[in-house]
């Protein structure tokens, strides 16, 4: 039966209502409680009139909705699907809570659902069981477990997890031998050859970023990827002439690129050549680019026009908005951070909460964004929803400043050199100092 509202709420609503009012919200609360009551038993008739015939049925309306993002629909129909043993609606499901797509983000239910996809012989689930692990999402972290959960997934034929392994061989997590790089490049070489071309870009980055660094290989496979028609090669590619990472800075080069991602259909390219015009300070050139690439579904360009919206850039500040486009892209780390930084400086008519900025920041940490260590960091050092811990906010940055990407060092002294939220001047240059020392001429010009 639907719950009635609770009288202190009612006592609350009807003592700002005239009397004709109050009987009107009476009368629409029995007909939402009836209208509850009606829908409810005819869901719960038709979940047990559904058989077997009809389950394929079901996920494939599901994923028709689903690739229209009318996620609260596919919810419903995966669902059904699912309650009846459906493996892959069980996975898929498990995606929608793990990314926040119609439903907030529930790692525990995304692990539980992957879990149940898995007993019921979606073996493709594996590789999403082992990120789990990996990261420690909705159950503890355990590397050996995401080990084996990768290697059973290859042995189902889902070579991506290849990527996985080798990117964990790299870090050194789970395999710590001398002989890592060339296991990595192994792991890499095999995803290639099973066809997935994300391992010609892995490759390509192992030879640019870990030792002995190769510019020469590296340059070679980013060449192979882009033969391999993988658009999200041009967006990289064009970040290393952008940056002036292991090749010369060549600004016109790096927009070539970017518009080439475009003109493929790669709304990252949007993302890529609007972050260029937003430092440029060329806000509405960055908004119209942030604009198409979110029609586009590139996942960063609605955190990036929240950004806008928040700030007053290009666009009259409208905070609203700006949670919106957050709320909206929950699944992106950019969109955490943000909300994180709206809960713990208190925007608009948000009162500050210490305790949702760290669930936030949490949040994007868990997402393997360790650049959220460095607003984790913060409220430690200052005691704000934790207990004060001066070094424990050290050893969190020092983490932070370890980053091998010298890309995501860049983006944090920019957002410090900004002030838009906090502005530490000492500390940016930090961050320029550690992402030049990685070979980033752009972070070496702003150290002048």
């Amino acid at each position: 039966m639907a719950e009635q509202i609770p009288q202190e709420c009612w006592l609350n609503i009807t003592q700002y209502l005239t009397r004709n009012e109050k009987l009107r919200v009476r009368e629409l609360n029995r007909w939402f409680r009836d209208l509850h009551d009606f829908l409810y038993k005819t869901t719960l008739d038709f979940k047990q009139s559904v058989d077997s015939a009809s389950i394929t049925r079901l996920y494939r309306t599901g994923e028709k909705l689903y690739q229209r993002k009318d996620f609260s629909i596919a919810k419903f129909f995966y669902t059904i699907a699912a309650d009846k043993g459906h493996a892959s609606s069980l996975l898929n499901l498990g995606q929608m809570y793990a990314e926040g797509e119609g439903v907030e983000i529930d790692d525990k239910k995304a692990f539980e659902h992957y879990s149940n996809a898995l007993k019921n012989g979606c073996y493709e689930a594996n590789y999403s069981l082992g990120i789990m692990y990996k990261l420690g999402r909705g159950v503890t972290k355990d590397i050996q477990k995401a080990r084996e959960c990768f290697d059973k997934a290859i042995e189902q034929g889902y070579y991506w997890a290849h990527v996985q392994l080798g990117r964990m061989d790299l870090n050194k997590q789970g395999y710590e031998r001398e002989d890592y790089r060339d296991k990595a490049k192994d792991g890499f070489a095999h995803a290639v050859a099973k066809g997935c071309k994300l391992g010609e870009l892995e490759l390509a980055w192992m030879y640019l970023e870990h030792e002995p660094v190769n510019v020469q290989m590296g340059l070679e496979h980013f060449q192979r990827a882009i033969k391999a028609d993988l658009t999200e090669a041009y967006v990289e590619l064009g970040f290393l002439y952008r940056f002036g990472l292991a090749v010369p800075t060549d600004v016109d080069k790096a927009i070539e690129n970017y518009q080439t991602a475009i003109e493929k259909g790669d709304g990252r390219g949007c993302y890529a050549l609007g972050r260029y015009f937003y430092e440029k300070k060329e806000y509405e050139k960055a908004r119209e680019l942030f604009e198409k690439g979110e029609k586009m579904g590139a996942d960063d360009c609605g955190p990036q026009l929240g950004w806008l919206y928040l700030l007053g850039l290009g666009v009259p500040s409208n905070p609203k908005k700006a949670w919106d486009k957050f709320h909206k892209s929950r699944g992106s780390v950019n969109s955490q951070i943000c909300l994180g930084l709206l809960y713990e400086f208190g925007v608009g008519d948000l009162p500050r909460d210490y305790a949702q900025a760290l669930a936030h920041y949490t949040l994007a940490l868990n997402r393997n964004c360790l650049c959220a260590q460095v607003h984790i960091s913060r409220l430690y050092f200052n005691g704000q929803g934790v207990e004060k811990d001066s070094i424990k906010a050290c050893q969190l940055l020092d983490e932070v400043m370890a980053l091998e990407n010298a890309f995501s060092l860049y983006d944090l002294g920019v957002f410090f050199e900004e002030g838009h939220f906090i502005k530490d001047l000492n500390l940016a240059q930090r961050f320029f100092k550690r992402s030049s020392d990685k070979g980033c001429n752009l972070a070496l010009e702003k150290l002048k």
